[in-house]
């Protein structure tokens, strides 16, 4: 049977889609606030489109939020950061982990972020104490610094055993590790000029760009009242002790 020809025609849209993803920080520890921001665009213009925020963990993948970008093509969450987070893919542990995060469509054509590096850290605290307040020229000083780390559970735990302290007084510098009680210790000569000074303890952390520091003054031929020695880690602006200044370590 004889059929004569025929075509038909339908007009298609192509886009070039974009996501954008970023946090405002980069190493957090649980409690802190992380804001998540997503934005979208369709051939360079902002467009309201479904999305999910990822999580990578070494070989997990997990989707921590779902929402929809508005008008602007902008979709922003703050995010309180537990412990372990529970995703439709499995339940994972954060701290101390280097992850991924990015953002992508929910729906065809799926176009992805780049991915963005975020660090999860252990909430690490420093005491520092020395084994008297003063001393004469040349005695010896004992300098001991105990690190502990915040559970899950909110409790302060020894951080354990081979983790690196180093201490430094008026020039003299030494390291030692610390013991499976979190303890590490090292011995100065005092200086041999009286006055007030300076004995410090600083971990640069296990993996992370975190240092924690403890200070206590020592006195050479001089009695002084002890500073402070314990000092709460904070991941916000340095806290001064005295002398004493303390910028936070979140570590295994």
């Amino acid at each position: 049977m004889p059929h004569e020809p025929a075509s038909a025609e339908k007009s298609i849209t192509v886009l070039a889609y974009r996501v954008e993803f970023s946090v405002d920080k980069n190493y957090v520890k649980p409690g802190d606030n992380l804001k998540l921001t997503v934005k979208t665009y369709a051939d360079g213009a902002p467009v309201s489109r479904r999305i999910k925020v990822m999580i990578e963990i070494g070989t997990f993948t997990g989707t921590l939020f779902e929402g929809t970008t508005d008008a602007t093509g902008t979709w922003t969450h703050t995010w309180t950061v537990p412990y372990r987070v529970t995703c439709p893919e499995g339940t994972v542990y954060l701290p101390c982990n280097k992850t991924s995060m990015y953002a992508m469509l929910a729906e065809s054509p799926y176009t992805s972020s780049p991915r963005v590096d975020v660090y999860f850290m252990h909430p690490v605290q420093m005491t520092l104490t020395t084994d008297k307040d003063s001393y004469a020229p040349g005695e010896p000083v004992v300098a001991t610094a105990k690190l502990e780390y915040r559970r899950e559970d909110g409790k302060w735990a020894p951080i354990g055993s081979g983790y690196t302290v180093v201490f430094t007084l008026d020039g003299q510098s030494g390291s030692s590790k610390t013991d499976a009680n979190g303890v590490a210790t090292y011995t100065f000569r005092a200086p041999t000029a009286s006055g007030k000074y300076t004995v410090k303890a600083t971990f640069a952390g296990a993996g992370l760009a975190a240092v924690a520091v403890g200070v206590e003054e020592v006195a050479a031929m001089a009695a002084v009242a002890a500073r402070p020695a314990l000092l709460a880690s904070s991941m916000a602006a340095p806290i001064a002790v005295g002398a004493a200044l303390l910028i936070a370590s979140l570590l295994r």
